[in-house]
């Protein structure tokens, strides 16, 4: 049995018991009359009359009236006894209260434990979404196309030759890599100057590839306009003259672009590109 319906057990039979109680007293005004009459007895008589019932020998018989109110109140002052029906109406009301204060007791505790059960449910709820959002961000991460730069390489650094850069890009995801977008740019600064790769990407032409599967490879060649003048290339091989390589991957998985860029230094003492330390990230 829950608190509601103890609470509506113990309300029914305070009403039971009171209606019960009520409902066997003498009505008010007859017990009036009846205690009036019992303490006019011990009271002073306060009103008669005198009857003469044989001769010669007078006999006096004397009959009391009723008490009215006021003869009442003179006599017991204004603090008249309670009567039966009114002490036993008075505890049914005390009695009553009582069972209404501990069945209301009740109901405020029956919604106070709802209430903690309501919190706790919508707690369960939000970290149960929590914990979904979190399955399905770690499933996309695990299944979804992750397209990057495999490898950079010269492959033709010559005086009086075109300059070649060879480029690998591979999807090592687990789903393919669609419309694919690649923008890829090579740069022969001045001796010991800089370059921001991302205006330098911005001027670079994009090329589209369609799909790219998981662990398929694609080949570029990068190469720079015209000839290598015989000091330019003999700056490079120092180290003089910078040579760097920028681009950036663009594709559809997941319902979402992805992007990969990459920003790459050559280094001649490695014959090799190094990545820089900004614009190499993917989303």
């Amino acid at each position: 049995m829950t608190d509601i319906m103890r609470a509506i057990f113990l309300t029914v039979i305070a009403q039971f018991f009171c209606i019960t109680l009520l409902a066997s007293e003498t009505a008010p005004s007859d017990m009036s009359k009846k205690d009036r009459n019992s303490s006019s007895s011990k009271a002073p008589i306060p009103a008669g009359k005198i009857e003469i019932v044989s001769a010669p020998t007078l006999e006096v018989k004397v009959q009391t009236a009723p008490a009215s109110d006021e003869e009442l109140e003179r006599t017991f002052g204004s603090k008249k006894p309670w009567t039966g029906f009114e002490s036993r109406s008075y505890l049914v009301a005390l009695w009553g209260t009582i069972l209404s204060v501990a069945a209301l007791g009740l109901y405020y505790s029956q919604l106070t434990e709802m209430r903690k059960a309501t919190q706790a449910a919508v707690a369960a709820t939000q970290a149960a979404t929590a914990s979904l959002d979190q399955a399905r961000t770690t499933a996309a991460a695990e299944l979804r196309a992750w397209v990057g730069l495999d490898s950079i390489k010269i492959v033709q650094l010559e005086a009086n030759q075109p300059l070649h850069v060879f480029t690998t890009i591979k999807n090592v995801g687990n789903s393919p890599a669609m419309n694919l977008e690649i923008k890829t740019r090579i740069m022969i600064l001045e001796p010991h100057a800089t370059c921001d790769p991302k205006t330098e990407l911005e001027s670079a032409p994009a090329r589209m590839h369609g799909a790219l599967f998981p662990n398929i490879e694609r080949y570029g060649n990068l190469v720079f306009p015209g000839v290598l003048h015989p000091l330019v290339a003999s700056e490079i091989k120092s180290g003089i003259r910078p040579l760097y390589a920028v681009g950036e991957f663009t594709y559809d998985s997941f319902g979402a672009r992805r992007t990969t860029r990459f920003f790459m230094k050559y280094h001649p003492g490695d014959a090799d590109f190094v990545a820089e330390t900004t614009f190499n990230d993917a989303d």
